[in-house]
């Protein structure tokens, strides 16, 4: 059992706060995100809120952030940040990472602070940021140790914060399909519905209302489709000239790398993808008991053993024979 008692301490004395989470942001950081704040706005009055993203909101997700946020880069510097700008919040809460590699522009910052910080985290890799840090690696999302924390508290939830919390459990489990799930998950899904999640609504908000331009661009993902190992490892990659010529946005992306597990015989997918500034982003995923967030740490990556994320600083035809060459390496060493 984890004690949340300081966390609630923590967040009773602080009556400036600031919510932030990892870069390019998913369900489950932003439903956290958003239940966090509108749950302390309702039970800790007066406090001053203000959520800060490292990269921009997809349109999808925006639904579950109750203000505007401000974005790094737009809203706020870097040099801001290192002369001291975020000093005026009294508590900064990061939720859905611990590691400084996830929080361009102010992972030196929370790190050398020794105070006021607060992390909710379900990841196995995590650095030394937070004054008190409640992380749970047994957790199938973030969402779930947020819902405890409202358990703890005794928040109220309606039907905005069992919508977000709804959405940050069911994104991060493919919507109850992964093996993340277990039977808490499950008993807290139902006592969400029973709050006024709308699980028909937010599927439909989520997966069913993209532009063409989606589409598009999963299509020519899945004409690079390799694979290796008698079938076992799937192969694929978007460059900038695939997302320029079908007008997608990067933050489409996401979910695209479970689309090879369709296939009976494949057991792990990587997925690359070329960055502006001529990095490559790869995003690993297994489904069996191949490690894949062990690979991703040897290249400065991290996540999940069925789900990892890793950045290279090579171009992507380069990175692209690394990590393959790793995961291959990986495949031959679990037989």
């Amino acid at each position: 059992m984890i004690d949340f008692q300081s966390a609630l301490a923590l967040i009773k004395s602080a009556p400036r706060i600031l919510f932030t989470t990892h870069a390019r942001p998913d369900g489950d950081a932003l439903g956290c995100l958003g239940a966090l704040e509108s749950g302390i706005h309702a039970v800790h009055t007066p406090v001053q809120t203000q959520l800060l993203l490292l990269t921009p909101c997809p349109d999808h997700y925006r639904f579950l952030l109750g203000q505007d946020p401000w974005v790094m880069g737009q809203n706020l510097t870097e040099e801001q940040v290192k002369t001291g700008r975020l000093d005026e919040f009294d508590l900064i809460i990061v939720a859905d990472t611990a590691a400084k590699r996830q929080l361009p522009g102010i992972g030196d910052y929370l790190t050398a602070r020794k105070t006021g910080v607060l992390v909710f985290d379900h990841h196995l890799s995590h650095d030394s940021i937070g004054a008190v840090r409640v992380i749970d690696t047994s957790a199938a999302a973030a969402g779930e140790i947020v819902f405890a924390l409202f358990q703890a508290g005794g928040w109220p939830i309606g039907p905005f914060i069992a919508d977000a919390l709804f959405t940050a459990i069911a994104t991060d489990t493919g919507w109850f399909r992964f093996e993340n799930v277990h039977t808490d998950t499950l008993t807290i899904a139902g006592q969400l519905i029973a709050c006024g999640a709308r699980p028909d609504v937010l599927y439909r908000r989520l997966f069913q209302e993209f532009p063409p331009e989606r589409l598009k661009l999963q299509a020519r993902m899945v004409e690079t489709l390799e694979l290796h190992e008698n079938n076992r490892l799937a192969v694929m990659h978007i460059t900038n000239d695939m997302l320029r010529e079908t007008g997608a946005r990067r933050s489409y992306i996401e979910n695209f790398v479970n689309e090879p597990m369709q296939i009976g015989a494949v057991e792990a997918v990587l997925l690359l993808v070329e960055q502006e500034d001529a990095t490559t982003r790869a995003s690993l995923r297994s489904r069996c008991n191949l490690d894949v967030n062990a690979v991703a740490q040897v290249f400065g990556g991290g996540g999940h053993a069925r789900a990892a994320g890793v950045t290279l600083n090579e171009k992507l035809p380069i990175a692209r024979e690394i990590l393959l060459a790793a995961m291959k390496a990986a495949l031959v060493e679990k037989q």
